[in-house]
């Protein structure tokens, strides 16, 4: 067990302290089994204790600190790069643990992927129907704990560029079946990029925003237009490459 494991078990002890021995010792088992699977090379242990650093930075502004902690331990339990009800699996897993340790806050994590759900809602709407005047000025920043915790998880965009490129390399390995050209097309006309940068802020609150928000965006024109570079034609033309680089010289 290295030293990030050991300092999650003891966040983890600490966090369970309500709850049988036998059942925090089983549960922290199957977290550790869960994000130590071979398979998993950003979402993994390592991006837990990444995500209690952020954590730590907002935990002193959390209405409920516990539940988030809770949130970051289960949001990714159960991951399939090729899956679209991750979520909602590691939700039910969470739940037989809030039942097995007797929980009694266990709603905290159902009512803030709905919180999440449609701020995303909201954002693709802007973006669907290119009604971008909305966001002209910057979205308001919000206190609530969905959205601490929201910016926890987009935190690593804002990272230095080490980080940025491990997260890009550690990501693209969870997609290895995927082809170079299929994988660069998904994070194009997915609009996992595109749709940042077309937002006026990432971040939803003002801790995060003013830490993360210019290094974040930098690190995704600079991703965007590599990507872009490979596969010019999946770009729309009011968004090419040369807006990336204008872009990434004004940061």
């Amino acid at each position: 067990m290295n030293n990030q494991e050991e300092e999650l078990k003891l966040i983890w002890f600490e966090l369970t302290d309500f709850a049988d021995s036998s059942v925090k010792i089983k549960w922290w088992e199957r977290i550790c089994n869960a994000y130590n699977h071979p398979l998993r090379q950003y979402h993994s242990l390592k991006r837990i204790w990444q995500l209690f650093k952020y954590y730590d930075q907002c935990r002193h502004l959390l209405s409920n600190a516990k539940a988030v902690a809770f949130a970051i331990f289960f949001h990714n339990i159960c991951y399939d790069p090729n899956s679209n009800s991750n979520e909602q699996e590691s939700a039910m897993v969470f739940q037989e643990f809030a039942d097995e340790a007797h929980y009694e806050d266990a709603s905290f994590f159902q009512h803030m992927s709905l919180d999440l759900s449609l701020n995303a809602n909201i954002v693709l709407d802007m973006i669907v129907h290119k009604n971008l005047q909305k966001a002209d000025s910057p979205l308001a920043f919000k206190t609530e704990d969905a959205y601490y915790f929201y910016d926890i998880e987009l935190a690593i965009l804002g990272s230095n560029s080490s980080d940025y490129a491990d997260y890009k390399s550690q990501t693209r390995q969870e997609y290895s079946r995927m082809s170079d050209e299929a994988y660069r097309t998904k994070r194009l006309s997915v609009s996992v990029l595109k749709t940042f940068l077309q937002i006026p802020n990432i971040f939803r609150t003002k801790l995060f925003s003013e830490e993360f928000e210019q290094n974040a965006r930098r690190n995704i024109c600079g991703e965007f237009a590599l990507h872009c570079s490979y596969w010019s034609d999946a770009l729309n033309s009011e968004y090419p490459i040369t807006l990336c680089q204008q872009l990434v010289c004004s940061l």
